[in-house]
């Protein structure tokens, strides 16, 4: 963080946020995607507790954290595939707004393997859909453009191995496995990758300041 993000620029408003001890590194002792969801929320109940009465809050608002950095070494599917924890990403943080209208945060994806197909599957095609904790689903492309879900994310048609018909999102099975990822990849996909996997925990608003800014 210090030596890369912030000292080579990378993004230019974390230089601001470190001074002001506005950014915060949390490493999460969680095993499971679901376990890694509860520590989402907390975080991002934490990150609101500038705006509480002192009391509330239970701790002062100077050096008060803006922004969150929830590091997750410990969820083995997530160090042994980049797909899996694609999979979390896209289903269950919603492509990182599941917690956009409860809590007012979005969430962005670091690992240490980031990497997207350059192509998604064709109608006919047989796909391996991955899950978020290491279980894969093989399924048949049924119609490649199915419309979009409720979410406003495009998705296909597929038939699972067991005859269950349904809809997954492309975004789903977009992520490159890691064993298949290149120099090239690297290189495409630098500002998206960290040594851990990581989930960055943004406040909208400031989002929407540092947008227009």
């Amino acid at each position: 963080l210090d030596d890369v993000v912030i000292g080579l620029g990378f993004c230019p408003w974390a230089s601001p946020a470190d001074e002001a001890q506005g950014i915060r590194v949390v490493t999460s002792k969680s095993t499971s995607s679901r376990e890694v969801f509860e520590d989402l929320i907390q975080e991002a109940k934490d990150l609101w507790a500038e705006f509480l009465p002192q009391g509330q809050a239970g701790r002062t608002n100077q050096g008060m954290a803006k922004t969150t950095l929830l590091v997750c070494p410990n969820v083995k599917a997530w160090n042994r595939d980049f797909r899996y924890f694609h999979s979390f990403y896209t289903w269950h943080l919603d492509s990182g707004f599941a917690l956009a209208e409860p809590l007012g945060i979005k969430v962005v994806p670091f690992h240490p393997d980031f990497a997207l197909l350059s192509r998604g599957p064709e109608t006919g095609d047989h796909i391996m859909v991955p899950g978020p904790d290491g279980q894969d689903a093989s399924a048949i492309v049924l119609e490649k453009n199915a419309g979009k879900d409720e979410a406003g994310e495009y998705c296909m048609a597929v038939r699972f191995a067991n005859g269950d018909e349904g809809l997954i999102r492309h975004a789903s099975v977009m992520a490159k496995s890691s064993d298949q990822s290149s120099d090239d990849d690297l290189c495409r996909n630098f500002t998206s990758r960290a040594p851990r996997p990581v989930l960055h925990l943004l406040r909208l608003p400031d989002l929407m300041k540092a947008e227009r800014e």
